[in-house]
């Protein structure tokens, strides 16, 4: 008899309780969703970080992380996808919404395929597509994250932050690759949306930094409408993340366009035609 799919091995659960599901399950699930589309080094967690504050678009974490799945399984008592989704929509859900970030490469990881996606999130439902404008920046910064295990500001020193800067050197191959690396996630998000006939709301990391939290909320709350917008009070919302990216990132992403043309010119061509970004 053959074993779990590794699909399915993100869920396993030797702990699952029947019971405490049942009895979960009891409960009312969100009434409404949203899931957040992104690419990395995108200013996915920093988003996160502000909506969620606003404790009225629920909390749109990657709740379809490949690497977070199996933990997020056994702390809301879940065994399967299916199981997975429900206890979400009833374990987190401030505002009534259940809200999400996922990147092509997630979603297809563990839905198995956009239409198994769909499946679970119908057209339907409100989509946000969040990219970077400069893509050679994008991938430098994914670079630096991964080589220097710095990813996120929150959670390193300053000087966590100046050594690591300080260690990254220009490796013009290993930029490529993570360039090659966005783009081809770009690339299968704008063919999932066309063979779907999706519009989602784009968005940038550009734009949204420039924006800043308030005119960001702002931005969700128009298309969104929750209940009790009113109340909330968005000056005081305060983000965790700040940008941690020196000079060094401008002047390595020069050099590289400097060096490769022909990809840029790559890149500038695929997005030429593309739909612009929301106002």
């Amino acid at each position: 008899m053959p074993g779990p799919s590794p699909r399915e091995e993100l869920f396993h659960n030797p702990q699952f309780d029947s019971g405490a599901f049942a009895s979960s399950m009891e409960k009312k699930e969100a009434p409404r969703t949203f899931g957040i589309i992104f690419t990395p080094r995108s200013g996915s967690s920093w988003l996160t970080d502000v909506l969620s504050q606003t404790r009225l678009l629920g909390k749109p974490q990657e709740w379809f992380n490949p690497n977070f799945v199996p933990n997020i399984t056994r702390a809301v008592n879940a065994k399967d996808l299916d199981s997975y989704l429900k206890m979400l929509r009833r374990k987190h859900k401030p505002g009534g919404f259940f809200s999400f970030e996922v990147t092509i490469y997630q979603m297809l990881r563990v839905f198995g395929s956009e239409r198994n996606f769909l499946a679970r999130f119908p057209e339907t439902t409100p989509l946000f597509y969040l990219t970077r404008e400069d893509m050679v920046l994008q991938a430098i910064s994914l670079s630096k994250a991964v080589r220097t295990s710095v990813f996120h500001s929150p959670n390193a020193s300053d000087d966590e932050i100046d050594k690591a800067d300080t260690e990254f050197s220009y490796d013009a191959a290993e930029i490529k690759r993570w360039l090659d690396h966005v783009f081809d996630q770009e690339k299968k998000c704008e063919a999932f949306f066309s063979a779907a006939g999706l519009h989602p709301h784009r968005m940038s990391y550009e734009q949204v930094t420039a924006d800043g939290a308030e005119a960001t909320v702002r931005r969700f709350l128009r298309v969104l409408k929750p209940e009790k917008a009113t109340e909330l009070v968005i000056p005081d919302l305060e983000p965790k993340h700040r940008k941690i990216a020196s000079s060094r990132n401008g002047d390595y992403a020069t050099r590289f366009r400097e060096e490769h043309p022909e990809k840029i010119a790559e890149i500038e061509a695929f997005r030429a035609d593309l739909p612009a970004l929301d106002t």
